[in-house]
């Protein structure tokens, strides 16, 4: 009788062992590639010409997690990374418009010190890889710029001298007309001007994540029909994500490529 309980309670507790194995096993396979998409993320960052030392420092950081078999935990860290590589990008283009949002400003005579310090801190958080910081600083220089120029275009218009333009205008009806169009057809074509650059910017960008990509798959490729390093599954999901990416990718560039016509 007591070898026959002791031997259900050992079978028990291997079922209940087995149980949870199998209940870990989808954490962990999501944990693992999320791990996955974060070297690529890394892979892409270096391609763009960005530091990895902070997004290596956090996949280091989910894969010793990993390797503790606390997969929710490295999961949630592995995935900060392709955040940081987003983040990273939109601070690449925050910095131009800041840097020029500056110089409109100060050629008009504006105080812009307050501004300038964040966008140099935001550079040295840049230069470092600090890109969630330097994205903060860059928001807060903007902020900055803003305050700056609603306060000095109120007090210089409290300053301005009362003048009647009513009559100057009704005696120069034609040539304000005259100077009404020019300026639009001018601003209209600056801006369409200036979207073309953007979308030219943002055409180069994809570019060289298309061709990243491709290199990618070409790697993939040789691991599988000619060293032989990974598997059959493995080579068909890596290839459909980074196909699946390719298309996506190509849609945006058709897409870009209509609003230039």
């Amino acid at each position: 009788m007591t070898s026959k309980f002791y031997f259900l309670c050992a079978l028990a507790m291997m079922l209940i062992m087995a149980s949870f194995t199998a209940a870990a096993q989808p954490v962990k396979d999501s944990a693992s590639k999320a791990i996955g998409e974060a070297e690529s993320a890394i892979d892409e960052m270096r391609s763009m010409g960005f530091g990895v030392t902070y997004a290596n420092d956090t996949l280091n950081e989910a894969k010793l997690l990993f390797s503790q078999e606390r997969y929710i935990a490295a999961e949630t860290v592995a995935k900060n990374v392709p955040e940081i590589k987003a983040t990273a990008i939109n601070v690449k283009e925050l910095i131009d418009s800041v840097e020029a949002r500056i110089y409109d400003l100060r050629s008009k005579g504006y105080n812009v010190s307050a501004a300038v310090s964040l966008f140099n801190s935001s550079l040295t958080e840049f230069n470092t890889d600090n890109y969630i910081e330097s994205e903060k600083s860059l928001n807060l220089a903007m902020g900055s710029l803003d305050e700056t120029e609603a306060k000095e275009s109120s007090r210089r218009a409290t300053e301005m001298p009362a003048f009647d333009f009513l009559p100057v205008i009704l005696d120069n009806l034609m040539l304000v007309i005259f100077i009404f169009i020019i300026g639009l057809i001018a601003g209209l074509r600056g801006r369409r001007l200036h979207e073309r650059r953007k979308i030219k910017k943002k055409s180069k960008m994809l570019e060289t994540e298309r061709k990243m990509l491709i290199s990618e798959i070409k790697n993939v490729q040789e691991k599988y029909f000619r060293l032989g390093t990974i598997s059959k599954p493995d080579y068909n999901a890596s290839t459909d994500k980074y196909n699946r990416k390719l298309d996506e990718i190509k849609n945006e560039l058709s897409l870009l490529k209509g609003e230039t016509h």
